[in-house]
């Protein structure tokens, strides 16, 4: 019976340890040449190796492992040199990240990782990742003018900087560069001058750092200061909202989603599709059960407008609180924000149902100031909220908070 349990318990361990495992061998030998025990090193390979983070003179690699299969003491890290297919040795370490220091800025590294085991003090080699090459961050941007240079327009000159792919910049209505007021800007390294167009009249805030593009991930310097100009003469919220292009990509969901009355190829601009989808919801907004049914449907015909063209949680909102009637009282509702050129502008399709004027616009693009939308009092509280669709194309509400 013993024997019989004994056979069992075996293959239960057989079956639960990789077939992989314990693959590399290593002979114990003792003065005389030999072999007094065998050192079974890991072969699992460490995975997904790559920069988690970088500075101009150091790079935290970060790797994954099967925890569940070999068994391991830790790491070792190597510098790999391509050209020489050579590893050089440059850490152990117990933890799957590491900060390599005093590198050169803007540069190219390739970096390995393996799996090592320890008896008697002496460390073991596993199996070895796949290198991965990296680069250190670029310097640091300068931001040389920030200037006005007419209706809507902003000329931005950026000092040159080398060993970059090119640079990242921001301009934003926030000081501090929050979601939803800012808006972001790739241009290449031999394009030192930038236009920024299409702007409300207001005071921007502008930033930019260089970046290096190695196998397809960026790597970006730090910011530059930030300078801010004022302009003076802002477009209308047409402009903004048409220097956003759309294709027909979100046609067919769109159609399905307004009872096929609404058919974007039938326009030719953005504002007039989103005219479009507006007045549909203005027809049909008292269908709805409550106010946040009505324009998060709005809201999701608008995602699928503008599809991957723009980050959805950062740019179409629904916000909460109050709207304040003309007798002083509030009645709780939610309406629709949307963020052009870093302006927020307020479309509530399910307060235009009730005035029955279809074909008007009254709440539709509010900016900040204006005397209807102090009548929208927002409440903390509430937070902020974003309507997805998910895999199975049932409605999902997402709650962020500002």
């Amino acid at each position: 019976m013993k024997k019989l349990l004994s056979i069992i318990m075996a293959l239960i361990i057989a079956l639960l340890v990789p077939f992989n495992a314990f693959a590399i061998q290593y002979d114990i030998v003792d003065e005389n040449g030999e072999v007094v025990d065998v050192i079974n090193a890991p072969d699992s390979k460490p995975f997904d190796l790559r920069a988690e983070r970088t500075n101009e003179g150091w790079v935290k690699l970060r790797w994954d492992y099967d925890y569940w299969g070999d068994y391991y003491t830790g790491f070792e890290v190597f510098r790999y040199y391509p050209k020489k297919d050579k590893y050089v040795h440059l850490a152990y370490t117990t933890k799957n990240t590491y900060k390599v220091k005093d590198l050169n800025k803007a540069s190219n590294y390739s970096f390995a990782v393996c799996t090592y085991v320890l008896y008697n003090d002496i460390k073991y080699a596993g199996a070895m990742s796949e290198p991965v090459c990296v680069s250190t961050a670029p310097g640091i941007a300068k931001l040389k003018k920030v200037k006005n240079i007419g209706t809507g327009k902003l000329t931005v000159r950026i000092g040159k900087i080398k060993k970059i792919s090119g640079y990242m910049l921001q301009y934003s209505t926030s000081k501090k560069f929050k979601d939803g007021f800012t808006n972001t800007v790739f241009f290449g390294k031999k394009k030192t001058e930038r236009n920024i167009k299409n702007l409300g009249a207001k005071t921007y805030y502008v930033r930019v750092r260089a970046y290096r593009e190695v196998n397809g991930v960026k790597y970006f310097g730090a910011w530059s200061a930030v300078k801010s100009a004022d302009v003076k003469y802002g477009v209308s919220l047409k402009t903004m909202v048409n220097a956003d292009k759309t294709d027909l990509s979100g046609r067919k969901a769109i159609k399905q989603l307004t009872d096929g009355d609404v058919d974007i190829k039938k326009y030719n601009s953005t504002y007039d599709r989103i005219k479009a989808i507006y007045k549909w919801h203005a027809v049909h907004g008292l269908e709805f059960e409550h106010c946040l049914a009505c324009n998060s449907h709005f809201n999701d015909c608008l995602f699928h407008l503008y599809g991957d063209k723009r980050k959805y949680d950062k740019f179409i909102w629904i916000d909460a609180g109050q709207f304040m009637n003309r007798d002083g009282s509030g009645a709780i509702h939610k309406w629709s924000v949307l963020y052009y050129s870093g302006i927020p502008f307020i479309f509530d399709p399910r307060l235009q149902s009730y005035t029955k004027d279809y074909d008007g616009t009254l709440y539709f693009g509010l900016e900040k100031g204006t005397s209807l939308q102090k009548r929208y009092k927002h409440e903390e509280w509430y937070g902020f909220w974003s309507y997805y669709y998910s895999f199975n194309d049932e409605p999902t509400l997402v709650m962020y908070h500002k």
